[in-house]
Parts: C-alpha cells; sequence; structure tokens
C-alpha cells in the first residue's frame, strides 16, 4: 500500500472542510452557540447528539 506524504496530508487537512465533507455524505448541520450539531453518525438519534467546535489545531469545519 503507498504511504500518503507528509506534504499531502497536510494539504488535505488545510484544504478539507468537514462541514463540507459532512453534507456531501448528506447530513444537515445546523449551527448552534457557535458550533455544529448533527444527529450521530453511528445512532438512531431524533435529536442533535454529534458537536463540532472549531478549536485551535482540531482542523476546519
Amino acid at each position: 500500500m503507498a504511504k500518503i506524504s507528509q506534504s499531502q496530508l497536510d494539504r488535505i487537512k488545510r484544504e478539507l472542510k468537514i462541514k463540507d465533507l459532512a453534507e456531501e455524505q448528506g447530513l444537515k448541520l445546523d449551527r448552534k452557540n457557535g458550533q455544529f450539531v448533527t444527529r450521530c453518525l453511528w445512532h438512531d438519534d431524533k435529536t442533535p447528539s454529534l458537536f463540532r467546535a472549531k478549536t485551535k489545531g482540531s482542523g476546519y469545519f
């Protein structure tokens, strides 16, 4: 298996927005109290239970 170079990983982390990726997978993200919320990917939740805030070093949403 080919290994991804560190420069390629850095570019992906810099350019990929997790929000766009999640929405592309059919998740509806809402903004609440400075973070994005959605239903959990792995559970049959009826209300948002997955929270994602942009914090230092956490990537981009």
